[in-house]
């Protein structure tokens, strides 16, 4: 698993543009883990949360969006942006799969 420095700027590219890119500036983020383990080897090693702390983490989750991913008409555009390590790994299994185009 990768750790992300929060003191460091984080820069994420577009995979379909790469010369586009967005930069989160130091101290301006958080990171969170994404991927938590529920079974290792069989045993269950995730603590199951009621569903009532299920609708408070999903309304605070909520609360961390900005306005305009909340609207329901003219809602924006989504970008999708990877980091430069991702970037260079989804190449890499690319040419592996379908070989070098030159």
């Amino acid at each position: 698993m990768k750790t992300v420095d929060t003191t460091q700027d984080y820069v994420f590219k577009n995979p379909l543009h790469p010369w586009k890119q967005t930069v989160l500036k130091a101290n301006t983020f958080r990171v969170q883990e994404l991927l938590v383990p529920i079974f290792v080897d069989g045993e269950l090693v995730y603590d199951v949360p009621t569903l009532t702390q299920v609708k408070a983490y999903g309304e605070e989750q909520i609360q961390l969006l900005w306005p305009e991913f909340l609207r329901l008409r003219r809602a924006p555009e989504v970008k999708v942006n990877i980091s430069e390590e991702l970037h260079q790994l989804k190449s890499k299994l690319l040419l592996e799969k379908v070989g070098d185009p030159s």
